[in-house]
């Protein structure tokens, strides 16, 4: 697992964002229609706080974690309507 600057953006630890993809209890593709398929996933940091990851998989098919952030009323809907 990689993650990418851009991920770092909102100020999320990476240790947040391993705990958060490790543990994650949702996961959704964000678009079907695009060669980089964006896979979004809501997980819990350290501290219990649900964030929203998003990661696509590298050249070598490893996964690369591209944004995160304290998950949004958006994802929120939909992680508990799924789950």
């Amino acid at each position: 697992m990689t993650i990418h600057p851009s991920a770092r953006r909102h100020g999320i630890l990476d240790a947040d964002m391993i705990h958060a993809y490790d543990y994650r209890t949702y996961g959704r593709v964000l678009e079907f229609d695009n060669p980089i398929e964006r896979v979004l996933y809501i997980g819990s940091d350290q501290a219990g706080n649900l964030l929203e990851i998003v990661a696509i998989r590298d050249q070598r098919g490893g996964l690369l974690i591209i944004h995160a952030m304290r998950m949004t009323k958006q994802y929120q809907y939909l992680f508990e309507r799924d789950t």
